[in-house]
């Protein structure tokens, strides 16, 4: 064996105990014979909001650490703002396939610095590849969402500053289908986002208004064609789809280069996060936080939404057509505008 070899295998083995110790870290920390004590102790540590956990723009962040109802011991982070003491709507995230939570951590960064409460959890098997699916599939994912809102407004560091009755869901990729089941299910969801999957079985159960959202490219355009077109005309009004000019199934808040596309795409176009958010905010302002002048973010069309794909929306007075194929518009939002609108 030359040295290349030894040092070829000498690097596997570091990178596999590296792996295992984590595993075993992670399982004495916060594994199922987590015990009450150690709750205890992780509740007192973020009971209060401690300077260390501001961050720019009048947002304060704390990591939590909470017990779901099966027992498991999740981790979570929840974004708030700093602004006056009063209560605020709350939107609970749920990411996608094999847990990339990070990924989406400068939304729910967004979304405070906007008056949300915002927090995104950890959901079960998500780091695995078949496991997490087949959780996600079968419902598991759906009431670790449930248990996410419970804890929100129950036990979390920050319950005084939820406004119980309004509260949203926002769900990416198996999230998404994750989201369609609690918007169907939980009457504590007012609103509901979903980024890319829908369940299907469950949109005609869901009876709140909800938003789907997706992309030229989105899973190579397939999810577009079999899956958010359909899943918009099974809902119920109040209802809304945006389709995003040559996006893809990255809705995460990283750059593209930093959080590639998805089977033969190539990483999503520069506008797409910012489309998605534009639109996200609209229909929580207006269905959760009841701001009326949110209604015409929600019905204007912004540049680089498809040209292929029609963007409509149904709030109970009929289908409108945003943008799309033949679609002509007299008002159209400006990148710039969002750009400013969100902060730049």
């Amino acid at each position: 064996m030359d040295e290349k070899q030894v040092k070829k295998w000498m690097t596997t083995w570091v990178a596999i105990g590296i792996v295992i110790g984590a595993i075993a870290c992670l399982t004495w920390i916060g594994g199922k014979k987590t015990t009450p004590e150690k709750i205890k102790e992780i509740s007192e540590e973020v009971e209060s909001i401690p300077e260390s956990y501001r961050v720019p723009n009048g947002v304060g962040m704390v990591e939590v650490i909470y017990e779901e109802s099966d027992g498991l011991i999740v981790p979570g982070r929840i974004y708030f703002p700093l602004g006056p003491t009063k209560k605020y709507p709350a939107v609970v995230w749920s990411d996608g396939w094999t847990g990339k939570r990070a990924a989406h951590y400068g939304n729910l960064k967004e979304l405070a610095e906007h008056g949300y409460v915002a927090i995104i959890f950890k959901t079960t098997e998500q780091e695995t590849y078949y496991q997490g699916i087949v959780k996600g599939m079968a419902g598991v994912w759906a009431r670790d969402m449930e248990d996410a809102i419970t804890y929100l407004v129950e036990e979390s560091p920050v319950k005084g500053l939820v406004d119980e009755s309004k509260i949203g869901v926002v769900g990416h990729s198996l999230g998404g289908i994750t989201a369609s089941k609690v918007a169907a299910e939980d009457p504590r969801v007012k609103a509901a986002v979903i980024l890319s999957c829908t369940d299907l079985s469950k949109l005609s159960d869901v009876h709140i208004p909800i938003q789907i959202q997706t992309a030229d490219f989105d899973f190579s355009g397939l999810l577009t064609t079999i899956e958010n077109a359909p899943s918009y005309i099974l809902a119920n009004p109040p209802k809304q789809l945006i389709v995003i000019q040559a996006g893809t199934h990255d809705f995460a808040a990283l750059p593209a280069d930093e959080f590639p596309g998805w089977l033969i795409e190539r990483g999503k176009p520069p506008w797409q996060n910012k489309i998605s958010l534009h639109y996200l905010l609209a229909w929580f302002d207006y269905f959760l936080n009841e701001e009326e002048s949110a209604r015409d973010r929600i019905i204007t069309p912004t540049e680089h939404l498809s040209k292929q794909w029609c963007s409509k929306y149904d709030l109970g007075e009929g289908e409108q057509r945003i943008a799309g194929l033949l679609v002509k518009s007299k008002k159209r939002v400006s990148m710039v505008e969002i750009k400013e609108e969100l902060g730049g």
